[in-house]
């Protein structure tokens, strides 16, 4: 079956276009299977979160290699995110879970999980793995759509008014016309 495959598929140029086609879906697969960050020692289960304003959202940083730290999470404006469950956005030191509750555009921005260990983890400029791992969230404002809805409800009314009044005349007109110069049979 293959050899019947090359005998079709001779030329360099077909086998050029076979070879980048299964090249580019190959591509495609392994972007779908590597969505998580997995630099160094800190492994987010997403790396973008996109989430509707007034909604929750929630990421989830894990340590490996098995090492010994806390996981902390640093917000777009360089300041620690709080661990109080009360907070609009706060993350849970046991799991490294990041929630953001009921956002806001101004809340959009990069994450940072940041991973504080005792041993094993150095800056990259040192030769060391990255002690950390960026989530990229965006938070958008989904429109509302009542008034151009309402609107286009209204032209529509008023267009299909316009054509019955057109129908009616025309109708009129015609019966007119009929009782002016009366029936001629064809």
């Amino acid at each position: 079956m293959a050899n019947e495959y090359l005998l079709v598929c001779s030329d360099f140029c077909c086998q050029w276009r076979v070879f980048t086609t299964v090249l580019i879906l190959l591509l495609q697969f392994c972007d779908l299977v590597t969505t998580a960050n997995t630099n160094g020692w800190v492994s987010l289960d997403k790396t973008r979160l996109t989430i509707e304003q007034g909604t929750t959202g929630q990421v989830t940083c894990s340590q490996r290699h098995g090492e010994i730290g806390t996981v902390t999470w640093i917000d777009p404006l360089d300041r620690v995110v709080s661990v109080d469950n009360r907070s609009r956005i706060y993350y849970d030191q046991d799991s490294g879970r990041l929630t953001l509750t009921r956002v806001n555009v101004s809340d959009s921005g990069t994450y940072v999980c940041a991973f504080n260990v005792t041993a094993g983890c150095r800056d990259v400029d040192d030769g060391g793995r990255p002690c950390n791992a960026t989530l990229d969230c965006r938070v958008y404002v989904m429109p509302d759509y009542l008034v151009d809805g309402v609107v286009i409800v209204a032209i529509n009314g008023v267009l299909l008014v316009i054509f019955v009044a057109c129908l009616v005349h025309s109708t009129m007109s015609d019966k007119r016309r009929l009782r002016k110069y009366g029936m001629q049979k064809l």
